[in-house]
């Protein structure tokens, strides 16, 4: 119960602050550069995990842990890094070939958060939690350098040089704003495609990244009552089941013909379908079953994005993915707090 409600402190904190910076970094970045909405996420989180690994060294209160997530947040979090990310993506590539693309990226992302979940499940029960932990906050260094000195910028050179010098409360807080009313006030029915496509995303997120985080603790309780190597087995063979089944019904999919929208619904019904089973699940075969399940339930977000970045003009991408990641991230909060007051509501009852 503590631990479902710690992690539910971190996650607003983390969440409000990436509300603020999200809409300020990704969208700024059509104008300035793109590197502007790599570099500083990662400083941010490379700042948290520091104070992270300094309350486990030090034994401090936790309370410091969530002044880290707030901080992390006001950097952009993962959502800024991801919007950085997919604009990026948008600038280096064809709009045919984009849906693969975005979802090889999602895919590459969830497999290398698979490893981590097996590696960290052993080392932890091997050495504790300090000596991972350490070697994650190094991991965050190298990341914040190679985007620092290697990413090369793909925008700055191309159109920054054309625009009028400005102040700097002016390119942090008015254009990037000024940007996000202009995307939604253009003509025609883009607009109307906006509100649609970031519905659906809204309600899928809520669904489906809510649960992320009660998931563990529900698979350590009773009946399942999996260690710290079991859940780390158990997320890794999710995490990499999800992502190949994306990839695989992503490539079937398109080459069937199928629109990407079409794809993003194949995927919602499987992540229906995978949640149903593992709420009735009584054993651990049905737990690993639900992952087969929802094989294919990595697609609707990718697909999503894809949709609005391909219906999106070249020099609105920063902003386009700046309103993904925002929604992104409140209907993450909102499934969190949802799924949270229900989990904890529900021990009562059935602890």
């Amino acid at each position: 119960d503590r631990a479902s409600s710690w992690i539910l402190y971190r996650d607003i904190l983390a969440a409000v602050g990436a509300v603020i910076s999200i809409p300020l970094l990704s969208s700024s970045s059509d104008r300035h550069g793109r590197k502007v909405a790599l570099v500083l996420p990662c400083l941010g989180t490379l700042a948290e995990s520091v104070v992270s690994l300094c309350v486990i060294w030090f034994r401090l209160p936790l309370i410091c842990m969530l002044i880290a997530a707030a901080v992390s947040g006001l950097c952009g979090g993962i959502g800024c890094l991801f919007s950085g990310a997919l604009a990026y993506l948008a600038d280096i590539t064809a709009a045919k070939s984009r849906p693969m693309r975005i979802a090889v990226l999602e895919a590459l992302t969830g497999i290398g958060g698979a490893g981590s979940c097996v590696l960290v499940g052993w080392w932890i029960r091997w050495q504790g939690f300090l000596i991972p932990h350490a070697f994650c906050t190094s991991l965050y260094v190298l990341t914040a350098l190679f985007c620092i000195f290697v990413v090369p910028e793909v925008r700055r050179a191309a159109e920054s040089q054309h625009q009028q010098p400005s102040s700097s409360i002016r390119r942090l807080l008015v254009e990037p704003l000024s940007d996000l009313a202009s995307l939604m006030s253009m003509p025609h029915s883009l607009p109307t495609v906006y509100a649609l496509v970031l519905s659906g995303l809204a309600l899928y997120c809520a669904a489906f990244f809510g649960t992320v985080d009660l998931t563990v603790l529900y698979s350590m309780n009773f009946p399942f009552c999996l260690d710290s190597v079991l859940i780390g087995y158990f997320s890794a063979a999710r995490q990499v089941a999800l992502q190949i089944g994306m990839l695989f019904a992503v490539s079937l999919c398109r080459r069937l013909g199928l629109s990407t929208l079409t794809i993003a619904s194949i995927g919602t019904v499987s992540t229906a379908a995978g949640d149903v089973l593992l709420a009735m699940a009584t054993d651990r075969r049905l737990l690993w079953l639900s992952i087969a399940a929802s094989v294919a339930a990595a697609c609707p977000v990718p697909m999503y994005r894809a949709f609005v970045s391909m219906v999106t003009p070249a020099d609105k991408q920063g902003c386009a993915f700046s309103l993904f990641g925002v929604l992104q991230m409140l209907f993450y909060l909102f499934g969190n707090l949802a799924y949270t007051s229900v989990y904890r509501a529900a021990l009562v009852w059935q602890p």
